[in-house]
């Protein structure tokens, strides 16, 4: 768009209204082909994030205290990945690489919908409340530390000399809730494994996207990330 403008510009004493308003419509027809058409794979793309808000809506529903784990699960990452996917299908145009994101929401669908069959067929409950009482990813701890920081420097910026200081706020004890996990750890460790990795993959190939613009080392560093991830959390774990 921006070189429609610039052509425009330096080519305006030799252009008619009529060829400027015929060439903004064209290239408003084929914008808007190229952004708000849906394919096959769009659809499919579409329901897989359906099937797993649905399940996200069943772990919300069935746990009474939901923490910041549940919502990178079912909010974040797949909020993160849709926004990949239609950036380098729709906006970049490239030809194969979006279907790494769409593979990377299926594995995230299959993470999900496997925790839920568990769930319903043999914990009762226990495998979602342990997953909501894991610890955030790398991704989810960067963005609650971003969300925490800027609230502090709102919170400094308009903070008022008149008013009284507040008293220190004594904290009840005893009043602290244990979860014991009757759980075997050999699926929270390799489903935690594997949430890091993908965190982790989608974190580096933000940031190497953002600065190269280069969609094959853009995969290349998120897929190695999430490999060495993954393997070095299961042996140290």
């Amino acid at each position: 768009m921006l070189r429609v403008f610039l052509y425009l510009l330096k080519n305006r004493s030799h252009l008619s209204l009529h060829f400027v308003s015929l060439s903004l419509y064209r290239r408003y027809k084929r914008t808007y082909s190229r952004l708000f058409i849906i394919d096959a794979w769009d659809k499919l793309f579409l329901c897989l994030l359906f099937c797993n808000s649905i399940i996200g809506l069943y772990s919300l529903s069935v746990i009474n205290n939901p923490s910041l784990r549940l919502g990178e699960i079912f909010i974040l990452l797949p909020v993160i990945v849709l926004y990949l996917y239609f950036a380098t299908k729709k906006l970049i145009r490239t030809v194969f690489y979006h279907y790494v994101w769409f593979i990377c929401l299926a594995v995230i669908l299959m993470l999900n919908l496997s925790t839920f069959i568990l769930d319903l067929l043999y914990y009762e409950g226990l495998l979602l409340q342990h997953e909501n009482n894991q610890e955030l990813s790398f991704l989810g701890q960067s963005l609650v530390k971003f969300v925490s920081s800027l609230c502090e420097v709102l919170e400094n910026g308009n903070f008022s000399l008149c008013s009284p200081a507040e008293l220190p706020v004594e904290l009840q004890k005893g009043n602290t809730k244990t979860f014991t996990d009757p759980i075997q750890p050999s699926y929270s460790k390799v489903k935690t494994s594997a949430w890091n990795a993908v965190a982790r993959g989608i974190a580096t190939g933000v940031f190497t996207q953002t600065m190269k613009a280069n969609p094959r080392l853009t995969y290349v560093v998120a897929g190695s990330t999430a490999v060495f991830s993954f393997v070095t959390d299961l042996v140290e774990g």
